[in-house]
């Protein structure tokens, strides 16, 4: 008897609503997917599916961070660290002489260092899309010509509402804020890619000082939060009016403790800091819109429940939180952890054999097809 026939293929309309379903943050799910035969890697690396895949997924998982680490005879260097299942092909080593300042929406914002010790200041911005390689070089604005504490933020610049998961190829803006020391003064001046220039400076002499920090950056609906090391203020910048404002940190947080600015799950102001050792505090701020409004302390977490003897001995500290996942990372020591608030869990450690002193989280969504964020690193960093 003649062996039955093999079942027909399924439709490619029922293929794809499976693999929509697949998590985001296992990216090499859809990997193994794709290499079941041409028709699935045809369905999952199309670019009609990755849009559709943010679209029912809606928030971007954390793929990993991108450090800036100290190197001998090296001005600076930047590394990438997944923190899921990103094929091993995707993770290149560190390179130097460019580091890592901000990234909102899929985009980086990274600042080539110049090689030569002679120039007081770098030459470029670039803002770069990891999945597609693209980038995009942004000269630094007049106002760095003098000695300035800085950072600078990127961001969609979308007009009208925007679901931010395939925005990349559309215009942004840069925001970069300074503490000019000569004329004691907080200067803020805008680019927009729309324009290819940069807008006129505006500036506030509100603070005697002030140290501004890449990781102290929130984005929260029309206003950009910029973290003030050595006070107890936070600038607040909303592009739409152009104005610059303050507000004050929590009563009972100081600004000597390492402290991360973020976004709440309710789309307002966050802060989180490690205080006592082992206890880290969350707050949220209310009516951010308001000039009235007040800090409410949302939550409490005791680190030793989470992180080994050792760790809590070392006094760990808070270097990063990102928006919408409930992720954090501690060092302690020389290890990063990075640490689920959700589930209370340990998802991974990094062994720290070089200083690192900046994490910014990259959120974003990974379909096979997409640039390598390797060679995007590789290109970029070596050319």
């Amino acid at each position: 008897m003649a062996p039955p026939p093999p079942p027909p293929p399924l439709p490619e309309e029922l293929v794809e609503e499976i693999l929509l379903r697949f998590p985001p943050d296992d990216p090499a799910r859809l990997v193994q997917a794709a290499l079941v035969c041409k028709r699935w890697c045809a369905i999952v690396s199309g670019a009609g599916f990755r849009r559709r895949f943010g679209k029912f997924h809606r928030a971007p998982p954390l793929l990993g961070f991108v450090s800036n680490v100290r190197i001998q005879r090296q001005r600076g260097a930047v590394e990438f660290v997944p923190t899921c299942s990103l094929p091993a092909s995707q993770v290149h080593s560190r390179k130097g002489h460019v580091r890592v300042v901000d990234a909102h929406h899929g985009r980086v914002l990274l600042h080539r260092i110049s090689a030569g010790w002679s120039l007081p200041w770098p030459d470029v911005l670039m803002v770069w899309d990891p999945t597609t390689d693209v980038q995009e070089e942004v000269p630094f604005p007049d106002v760095a010509q003098y000695k300035l504490d800085w950072t600078a933020a990127v961001l969609c610049a979308a007009g009208g509402p925007c679901d931010h998961i395939d925005c990349r190829p559309g215009p942004f803006l840069i925001v970069f804020v300074g503490y000019d020391r000569e004329l004691v003064e907080t200067v803020l001046c805008t680019y927009s890619s729309s324009t290819a220039s940069w807008s006129k400076p505006i500036s506030s002499n509100q603070l005697p000082y002030g140290r501004y920090m890449s990781r102290h950056v929130a984005h929260v609906e029309s206003a950009l939060y910029f973290g003030v090391l050595m006070t107890d203020h936070i600038l607040k910048f909303d592009w739409e009016s152009q104005e610059i404002s303050w507000i004050q940190m929590p009563p009972t947080c100081s600004s000597k403790w390492p402290y991360v600015l973020t976004t709440t799950e309710g789309g307002g102001l966050g802060l989180a800091t490690i205080h006592e050792s082992s206890k880290l505090y969350m707050w949220s701020r209310n009516d951010v819109s308001q000039v009235d409004a007040t800090w409410t302390q949302s939550r409490v977490i005791e680190l030793k429940t989470l992180l080994p003897v050792h760790a809590v001995l070392a006094s760990p500290r808070l270097f990063g939180f990102t928006v919408g996942t409930g992720v954090i990372f501690v060092r302690s020591n020389n290890v990063l952890f990075v640490i689920d608030l959700k589930t209370y869990k340990v998802i991974k450690e990094v062994s720290m054999a070089s200083e690192i002193y900046t994490i910014i989280p990259y959120m974003s969504f990974y379909t096979p097809g997409t640039t390598l964020l390797s060679f995007g690193f590789y290109k970029i960093l070596d050319e």
